[in-house]
């Protein structure tokens, strides 16, 4: 029997990621937008912590490349994310500033620029 996962917001952009990520694996995908009954069903029936291996298995092929995981509480969650979400920001923010300025290091892409703020 294959396992399936539903996936929530299936059709926004990392949702439609993530089910790329999913295509050609042993599970089962049934793509979900839940309306309010529906959200409140699953906080009403979160899975059980004897499941974490199962979901362990399918974050590695929705995150692949990643390998490695850590089981956190939903509390140590709140704290993490923001956290891990400023890094990974400021780590592309740097890369677009780089980008930006070979971009204006062309003047002739600088001068078109300047006529269009």
């Amino acid at each position: 029997m294959t396992t399936s996962i539903a996936l929530f917001g299936a059709g926004r952009k990392m949702g439609v990621h993530l089910s790329r990520n999913l295509m050609g694996s042993a599970y089962r995908v049934r793509h979900v937008k839940p309306g309010a009954a529906g959200r409140q069903r699953l906080k009403d029936e979160l899975g059980p912590p004897d499941a974490f291996a199962l979901g362990e298995d399918i974050a590695k092929i929705i995150y692949a490349p990643a390998a490695r995981s850590c089981n956190v509480t939903v509390e140590q969650m709140a704290v993490l994310e923001p956290g891990l979400s400023e890094t990974v920001c400021a780590t592309l923010l740097d890369v677009m500033r780089d980008d930006c300025k070979k971009v204006f290091e062309r003047d002739e892409i600088a001068e078109s620029i300047r006529r269009i703020t």
